[in-house]
């Protein structure tokens, strides 16, 4: 809690400036990693505590400014870019370096398993909150609502369509980007 009373730990937080995201996103299209990583940063256990352990709070981190296939790679990078992260962190969130009890860092690679996002970019994904918990596409009372055929529009990796596809609706999904479209034929939707 900041002297004025206001707790950081409530609101979605970034410190990143304008020119930190555009120092940012040139070292990125570099193959870079920033300098200093902006991000977004919230306490969800300040909100609803049943999110975390009684009596401790989870810290929640996001930047989309890293690169996707950086020179210096993830696997040689994750330790001193979570480091510098939480370190730039820690002048916000008091005691942050000091009461830490464990950490999971995913990478642009681990996104792209974990949610299905192509590169490992979920601004690709929609990220409500269905789709981060049990990585299921739109809600199944809508899908079982629905009768065919069904053009997915935008249909990135697939998932509608597969969805549908399970449900016996015939369902063809379009996508603009050749990876998205890639990545659904090769799940098994049927993609143009």
């Amino acid at each position: 809690m900041r002297g004025d009373g206001l707790d950081l730990r409530r609101p979605l937080l970034t410190w990143s400036t304008l020119e930190d995201c555009i120092a940012g996103w040139e070292a990125v299209v570099a193959r870079q990693w920033p300098e200093r990583i902006p991000v977004m940063c919230t306490v969800p256990t300040a909100i609803d505590p049943t999110q975390g352990p009684e009596g401790q709070d989870t810290f929640w981190l996001w930047s989309g400014i890293v690169p996707v296939r950086p020179h210096e790679t993830w696997e040689t990078a994750r330790d001193r870019i979570a480091g510098q992260v939480l370190a730039d962190c820690g002048t916000y969130y008091e005691g942050l370096d000091s009461l830490e009890i464990g950490r999971t860092v995913l990478s642009t690679p681990d996104l792209e398993e974990r949610f299905h996002a192509i590169d490992g970019n979920v601004y690709h994904v929609d990220s409500v909150l269905q789709r981060f918990g049990p990585l299921r596409p739109a809600d199944a009372a809508v899908l079982d609502r629905t009768v065919g055929p069904v053009l997915d529009v935008g249909c990135g990796p697939g998932r509608h369509a597969l969805a549908l596809a399970r449900r016996g609706v015939l369902a063809l999904g379009v996508d603009v980007t050749p990876a998205a479209v890639s990545y659904a034929r090769a799940r098994g939707a049927t993609v143009v």
